[in-house]
């Protein structure tokens, strides 16, 4: 557990939001000419939105200097777990960055889950973090659908790979 202010969670949301645009940046540079690349762009380009909207929370009005202030304890681990998932192993595979993107999102959507507990934020927040909880819930679902495509094409064609019976 750690001591918090409002406003440093804020600023660590951000960080997480920040590097996810970082690992779908990478990705994408890596998927060059792959098809699962202009989801990887899409996902880049929402992460920016991401961004914008929770630093946009440090300078709304209707959020007080006494909401920012505010000190919690949280667990922190969690938000480690998030940021370290965000390297992608050389000689990675399109299904290898994908699983990495499914547990970042996951994650996050349970950061979301965890921060939507505290009930003493101010009711800005609160409507914000549960806003991306919910976008976080279509980038799993969205990004866990492309995995179960990948599989069974590949089960398809004939593999043995991906967990495709003979």
């Amino acid at each position: 557990m750690e001591e918090l202010t409002v406003e440093e969670i804020i600023k660590y949301v951000v960080r997480i939001e920040q590097e996810s645009y970082q690992f779908y940046r990478k990705a994408s540079k890596i998927l060059e000419g792959n098809e699962i690349k202009l989801l990887t762009d899409e996902l880049a380009e929402l992460k920016v939105e991401h961004v914008n909207q929770l630093k946009g929370l440090l300078n709304e009005e209707t959020i007080t200097l006494e909401d920012l202030t505010y000190v919690l304890n949280i667990d922190t681990s969690l938000f480690d777990r998030i940021i370290q998932t965000h390297e992608i192993p050389a000689q990675a595979t399109t299904l290898d960055i994908l699983s990495i993107a499914l547990e970042r999102e996951k994650n996050t959507q349970k950061n979301y889950e965890m921060l939507l507990t505290i009930t003493t934020l101010n009711v800005k927040i609160i409507r914000a973090f549960s806003l991306l909880k919910g976008i976080e819930e279509t980038h799993v679902k969205k990004i866990a659908e492309r995995i179960k495509k990948m599989r069974l094409a590949h089960c398809q064609n004939g593999a043995t790979s991906f967990g495709c019976g003979l």
